[in-house]
């Protein structure tokens, strides 16, 4: 259910009372469990808002098991959030180290990079994400607001286009409506938008 939000599939309110539940359940049978404990450091942080015991948590997690690339991911972007662009790269550096394989640890890595504005080194990062699977939806993702945000608007739509195809509806829709709109074209950006609404 963990990956199910990251990904989008499921909505906040489907997925974190389940997170929650099984989290739980599972720090009932075994109270250090860093996999569980990180879990609920995401949903104090995205769903109760809950900035201080999230951190604590996510300390926490890493202490039991500081080789668990999933609880650096997330802790990573807790800083990212908080534009803590240097400690979310060094986090997300780290789970990729520790599964140097995983595409989602790699363009994990990718956005962090996207979001704190080193264009150069989020397309590497996508680049080796491709590597590992090129048929990884979130590529397109973080490769549509890569163009989006250096001006290339008609490669943003062919990745926001390629998301939909893929079933991130939602994500690929508002991308795509960004490009159009970015690109001028209104009324195609206006037409992107309901049907954005109508999939929400």
């Amino acid at each position: 259910y963990g990956y199910l939000l990251g990904l989008a599939v499921l909505s906040p309110r489907e997925g974190y009372p389940k997170v929650k539940m099984y989290a739980e359940k599972a720090l009932s049978l075994n109270p250090t469990l860093a996999e569980a404990i990180g879990l609920l450091a995401d949903l104090k942080f995205y769903y109760d808002w809950d900035v201080r015991g999230a951190e604590e948590y996510y300390k926490r997690a890493i202490e039991l098991n500081p080789n668990l690339a999933d609880n650096h991911m997330g802790y990573g972007w807790f800083f990212a959030d908080q534009g803590k662009f240097a400690a979310a790269i060094a986090e997300l550096r780290l789970a990729r180290q520790l599964d140097p394989l995983s595409v989602v640890k790699t363009q994990q890595l990718a956005q962090i990079y996207l979001y704190a504005e080193r264009y150069d080194s989020a397309l590497t990062y996508v680049q080796r994400a491709a590597e590992i699977d090129s048929t990884f939806p979130n590529l397109s993702f973080t490769r549509c607001y890569i163009y989006l945000l250096t001006g290339s608007y008609s490669k943003a739509i062919e990745e926001a286009q390629k998301l939909i195809s893929s079933g991130v509806v939602t994500h690929g829709l508002r991308n795509l409506a960004m490009a159009y709109a970015l690109s001028g074209q209104t009324g195609k950006a206006q037409e992107t938008l309901e049907n954005l609404f109508k999939a929400i």
